[in-house]
């Protein structure tokens, strides 16, 4: 296991969501993470920034509906992949009713 790899699981048994912004790293967490944990994050940005995905991602926006509910009822899927990618989830969720608007 590599550092960037040691210092995610410590992450994650101390409930830190880390997330990347741009060249940024943020930390989430309900208490403040040790001192040493911080420091860590902060000698290891580089390494954190070549393998965290960044979070500021263009959000894709799909208007659907189920076949057979109101006609003029139509939801909105939101989600951080490719319209295709959600369009598949969509039908993985709810079968063959779904009805995606152009």
């Amino acid at each position: 296991m590599n550092a960037v790899d040691s210092l995610l699981a410590d992450l994650q048994q101390h409930h830190v969501r880390i997330e990347r912004r741009g060249d940024r790293i943020h930390m989430r967490a309900p208490r403040r993470p040790p001192d040493d944990l911080r420091a860590r994050v902060r000698e290891l940005k580089p390494a954190l920034l070549a393998v965290l995905p960044d979070a500021r991602v263009v959000r894709t926006v799909v208007k659907y509906r189920l076949r057979g509910g109101c006609p003029r009822s139509w939801c909105t899927a939101i989600g951080t992949r490719t319209r295709e990618e959600v369009i598949e989830e969509l039908h993985r969720l709810h079968g063959p009713t779904v009805e995606v608007l152009p």
